[in-house]
C-alpha cells in the first residue's frame, strides 16, 4: 500500500488542501502551483469565483486518478516482463 503512487499523491493532495484551507497558503501561490484543475479553471473564470471546497475535491480527485494511472502503468510494464 505505501509503495503505490495512489497512495502518495492522494496523501500529498490532501494535505496540499488542508495547508490552503487552513489559512497558511495567503496568497494561493502553493495552490495555484501544484492544484492541475486551478490551472485549468483559470482559463475560463476567476479562480475566486470557485467555491475552494470543489477546488479542493477535484484537486485531491485529479491527483487521485493519476496516482492510479501510473500504478496501472508501473503493473503494465511489469506484467510485459
Amino acid at each position: 500500500m505505501f509503495r503505490l503512487f495512489t497512495f502518495w499523491l492522494t496523501l500529498l493532495s490532501t494535505a496540499l488542501c488542508l495547508f490552503h484551507a487552513l489559512g497558511f497558503d495567503h496568497d494561493n501561490v502553493v495552490l495555484q502551483m501544484f492544484s492541475i484543475p486551478s490551472w485549468v479553471i483559470a482559463i475560463f473564470t476567476s479562480i475566486n469565483l470557485i467555491h475552494p471546497v470543489f477546488l479542493y475535491a477535484l484537486t485531491i480527485l485529479f491527483w487521485s486518478l493519476f496516482g492510479f494511472f501510473l500504478d496501472w502503468l508501473i503493473l503494465k510494464r511489469e506484467k510485459a516482463y
